[in-house]
């Protein structure tokens, strides 16, 4: 005949599996793939970046954004492949 579970046994079974989402979460922040947006400044143009920066948009979807504001010269060197 089966024993029934003893209620210190039950309660470190149930604090268990509360405890692995929390963990599996924590797994999930260390698989974001970096991910860098280069633009010539904070304007119009930018705000789009900025807001799902900012509301946390890239990172549901695995990636972490950075913004990063170069000069003109620099960011359309950087798009033809010259530096």
């Amino acid at each position: 005949m089966r024993e029934p579970m003893r209620p210190a046994m039950r309660s470190v079974l149930v604090f268990a599996l509360l405890l692995l989402p929390v963990l599996a979460w924590g797994q999930e922040a260390r698989r974001l793939q970096k991910m860098r947006i280069g633009t010539t400044g904070r304007a119009m143009f930018s705000l789009s970046f900025i807001v799902g920066i900012n509301n946390g948009f890239y990172r549901s979807e695995g990636l972490d954004a950075e913004l990063i504001v170069m000069a003109p010269s620099v960011a359309s060197r950087r798009s033809s492949r010259e530096i």
